[in-house]
């Protein structure tokens, strides 16, 4: 075996420990080079390792693969809709459980069943969907600050510290109505309010065939009262109504409506979300409300965003505790759970839509506009 080094125009003939001391190889590459070479071409084959191809796998197994991820029912963000296209399936399933359900699939259907990496593969390269419940408490503001490096840091500096400043304000500012409330119930009610996480029916997680069924969905929007520490529900599905504005500002008067007559100081905190706490919809009512009913004065008061910790997200991790491992069949037996979360009383009060009247507010927010556009005209 003679070892050459080429140069421009020529070749010099040199030994073993010069060609590997040149190319800065080791001696098993070189004996691996020499053993794979191509005698009529003086190159190597090519590198058979990697280069996983589907070709390999027949196009029917593949399909039906990607048939069987398409049979579960996907639902959108609960918060994301309008920045994300991502779909999110059932948060009790996972690959492991989706692939073992495969397997039993492939054997009815007389399939070639493949291997759980590339159902993993093709799950996660050829599908935009996610098993966590979507989270948009984390604040952008905060992440982005703590992520950026020193210099970044220092122009953000003057932006990030008037945020915390807008945090801490909130948070003394609900921790002051709060007291208050306490001190002098009669006069004055504080109460944060928002919209849980979307429930579902039918769900059973002993019965993983219900996971190819297509969900009914059931709202809850909860009131925690911050004075008494008292919780109401209101539950209503999407047969009877959606998650809109509308919905939102038709609770919120029911639960002001039933106050009691004392009350002159009603003093309401929210996260930002405009399509349901931060609209002119439910403002308009706040405005219906005051002449209606003996309040004098509500305070509507939106906490910073992605700080929006309140009361009532309790209330929503004791229903979906209580609702663990508990089969739910029917949109009712959701009122039963949300009943029965606290164990300890006063347990929350939970209404149904027979129980609250939906009113369309976007007309009274259209006359109300109309009035103050003549005015000011």
């Amino acid at each position: 075996m003679k070892f050459y080094l080429c140069l421009k125009d020529s070749r010099i003939n040199v030994c073993r420990t010069m060609l590997l001391n040149t190319l800065g190889v080791k001696k098993g590459f070189l004996n691996f080079a020499i053993k794979k070479r191509v005698t009529n071409s003086n190159t190597t084959e090519k590198d058979k390792r990697g280069g996983y191809s589907t070709s390999k796998i027949a196009k029917e197994a593949v399909s039906f693969l990607k048939q069987h991820i398409q049979k579960f029912p996907t639902v959108p963000s609960h918060y994301c809709r309008r920045d994300s296209k991502k779909m999110y399936l059932d948060p009790k399933l996972n690959i492991k459980q989706m692939y073992r359900l495969y397997k039993e699939e492939t054997v009815k259907e007389n399939m070639e069943c493949l291997k759980e990496s590339y159902y993993r593969h093709i799950f996660r390269s050829h599908f935009n969907l996610s098993f966590h419940k979507p989270r948009k408490d984390q604040c952008p503001t905060c992440t982005s600050y703590e992520a950026a490096n020193a210099e970044t840091k220092t122009n953000m500096l003057e932006k990030y510290e008037e945020h915390i400043k807008n945090k801490e304000r909130a948070r003394q500012e609900k921790k002051i109505d709060k007291d208050a409330a306490k001190e002098n119930p009669e006069k004055i009610h504080s109460a944060d309010f928002d919209l849980q996480q979307v429930l579902y029916v039918p769900t059973d997680p002993t019965n993983p065939i219900l996971f190819y069924k297509t969900k009914l969905a059931t709202y809850n929007f909860t009131i925690f009262n911050c004075g008494d520490s008292t919780g109401k529900c209101y539950m209503w599905s999407e047969v009877e109504g959606s998650r809109g504005p509308c919905e939102i500002a038709s609770c919120l008067f029911h639960h002001l409506k039933n106050l009691p007559t004392t009350i002159q100081n009603v003093r309401l905190f929210s996260d930002t979300c405009g399509g349901q706490n931060k609209n002119q919809f439910v403002a308009a009512m706040f405005i219906y409300a005051v002449q209606a009913l003996p309040i004098e004065i509500i305070d509507q008061k939106f906490l910073v965003s992605g700080h929006s910790q309140m009361e009532c997200d309790s209330m929503h991790a004791r229903i979906e505790t209580a609702a663990k491992n508990v089969p739910v069949y029917l949109p009712h037996e959701w009122v039963t759970i949300a009943r029965n979360a606290k164990k300890n009383d006063p347990k929350y009060e939970v209404f149904q839509k027979r129980d609250i009247p939906f009113f369309d507010w976007k007309i009274l927010a259209k006359l109300i506009n109309i009035v103050s556009k003549s005015k000011q005209g």
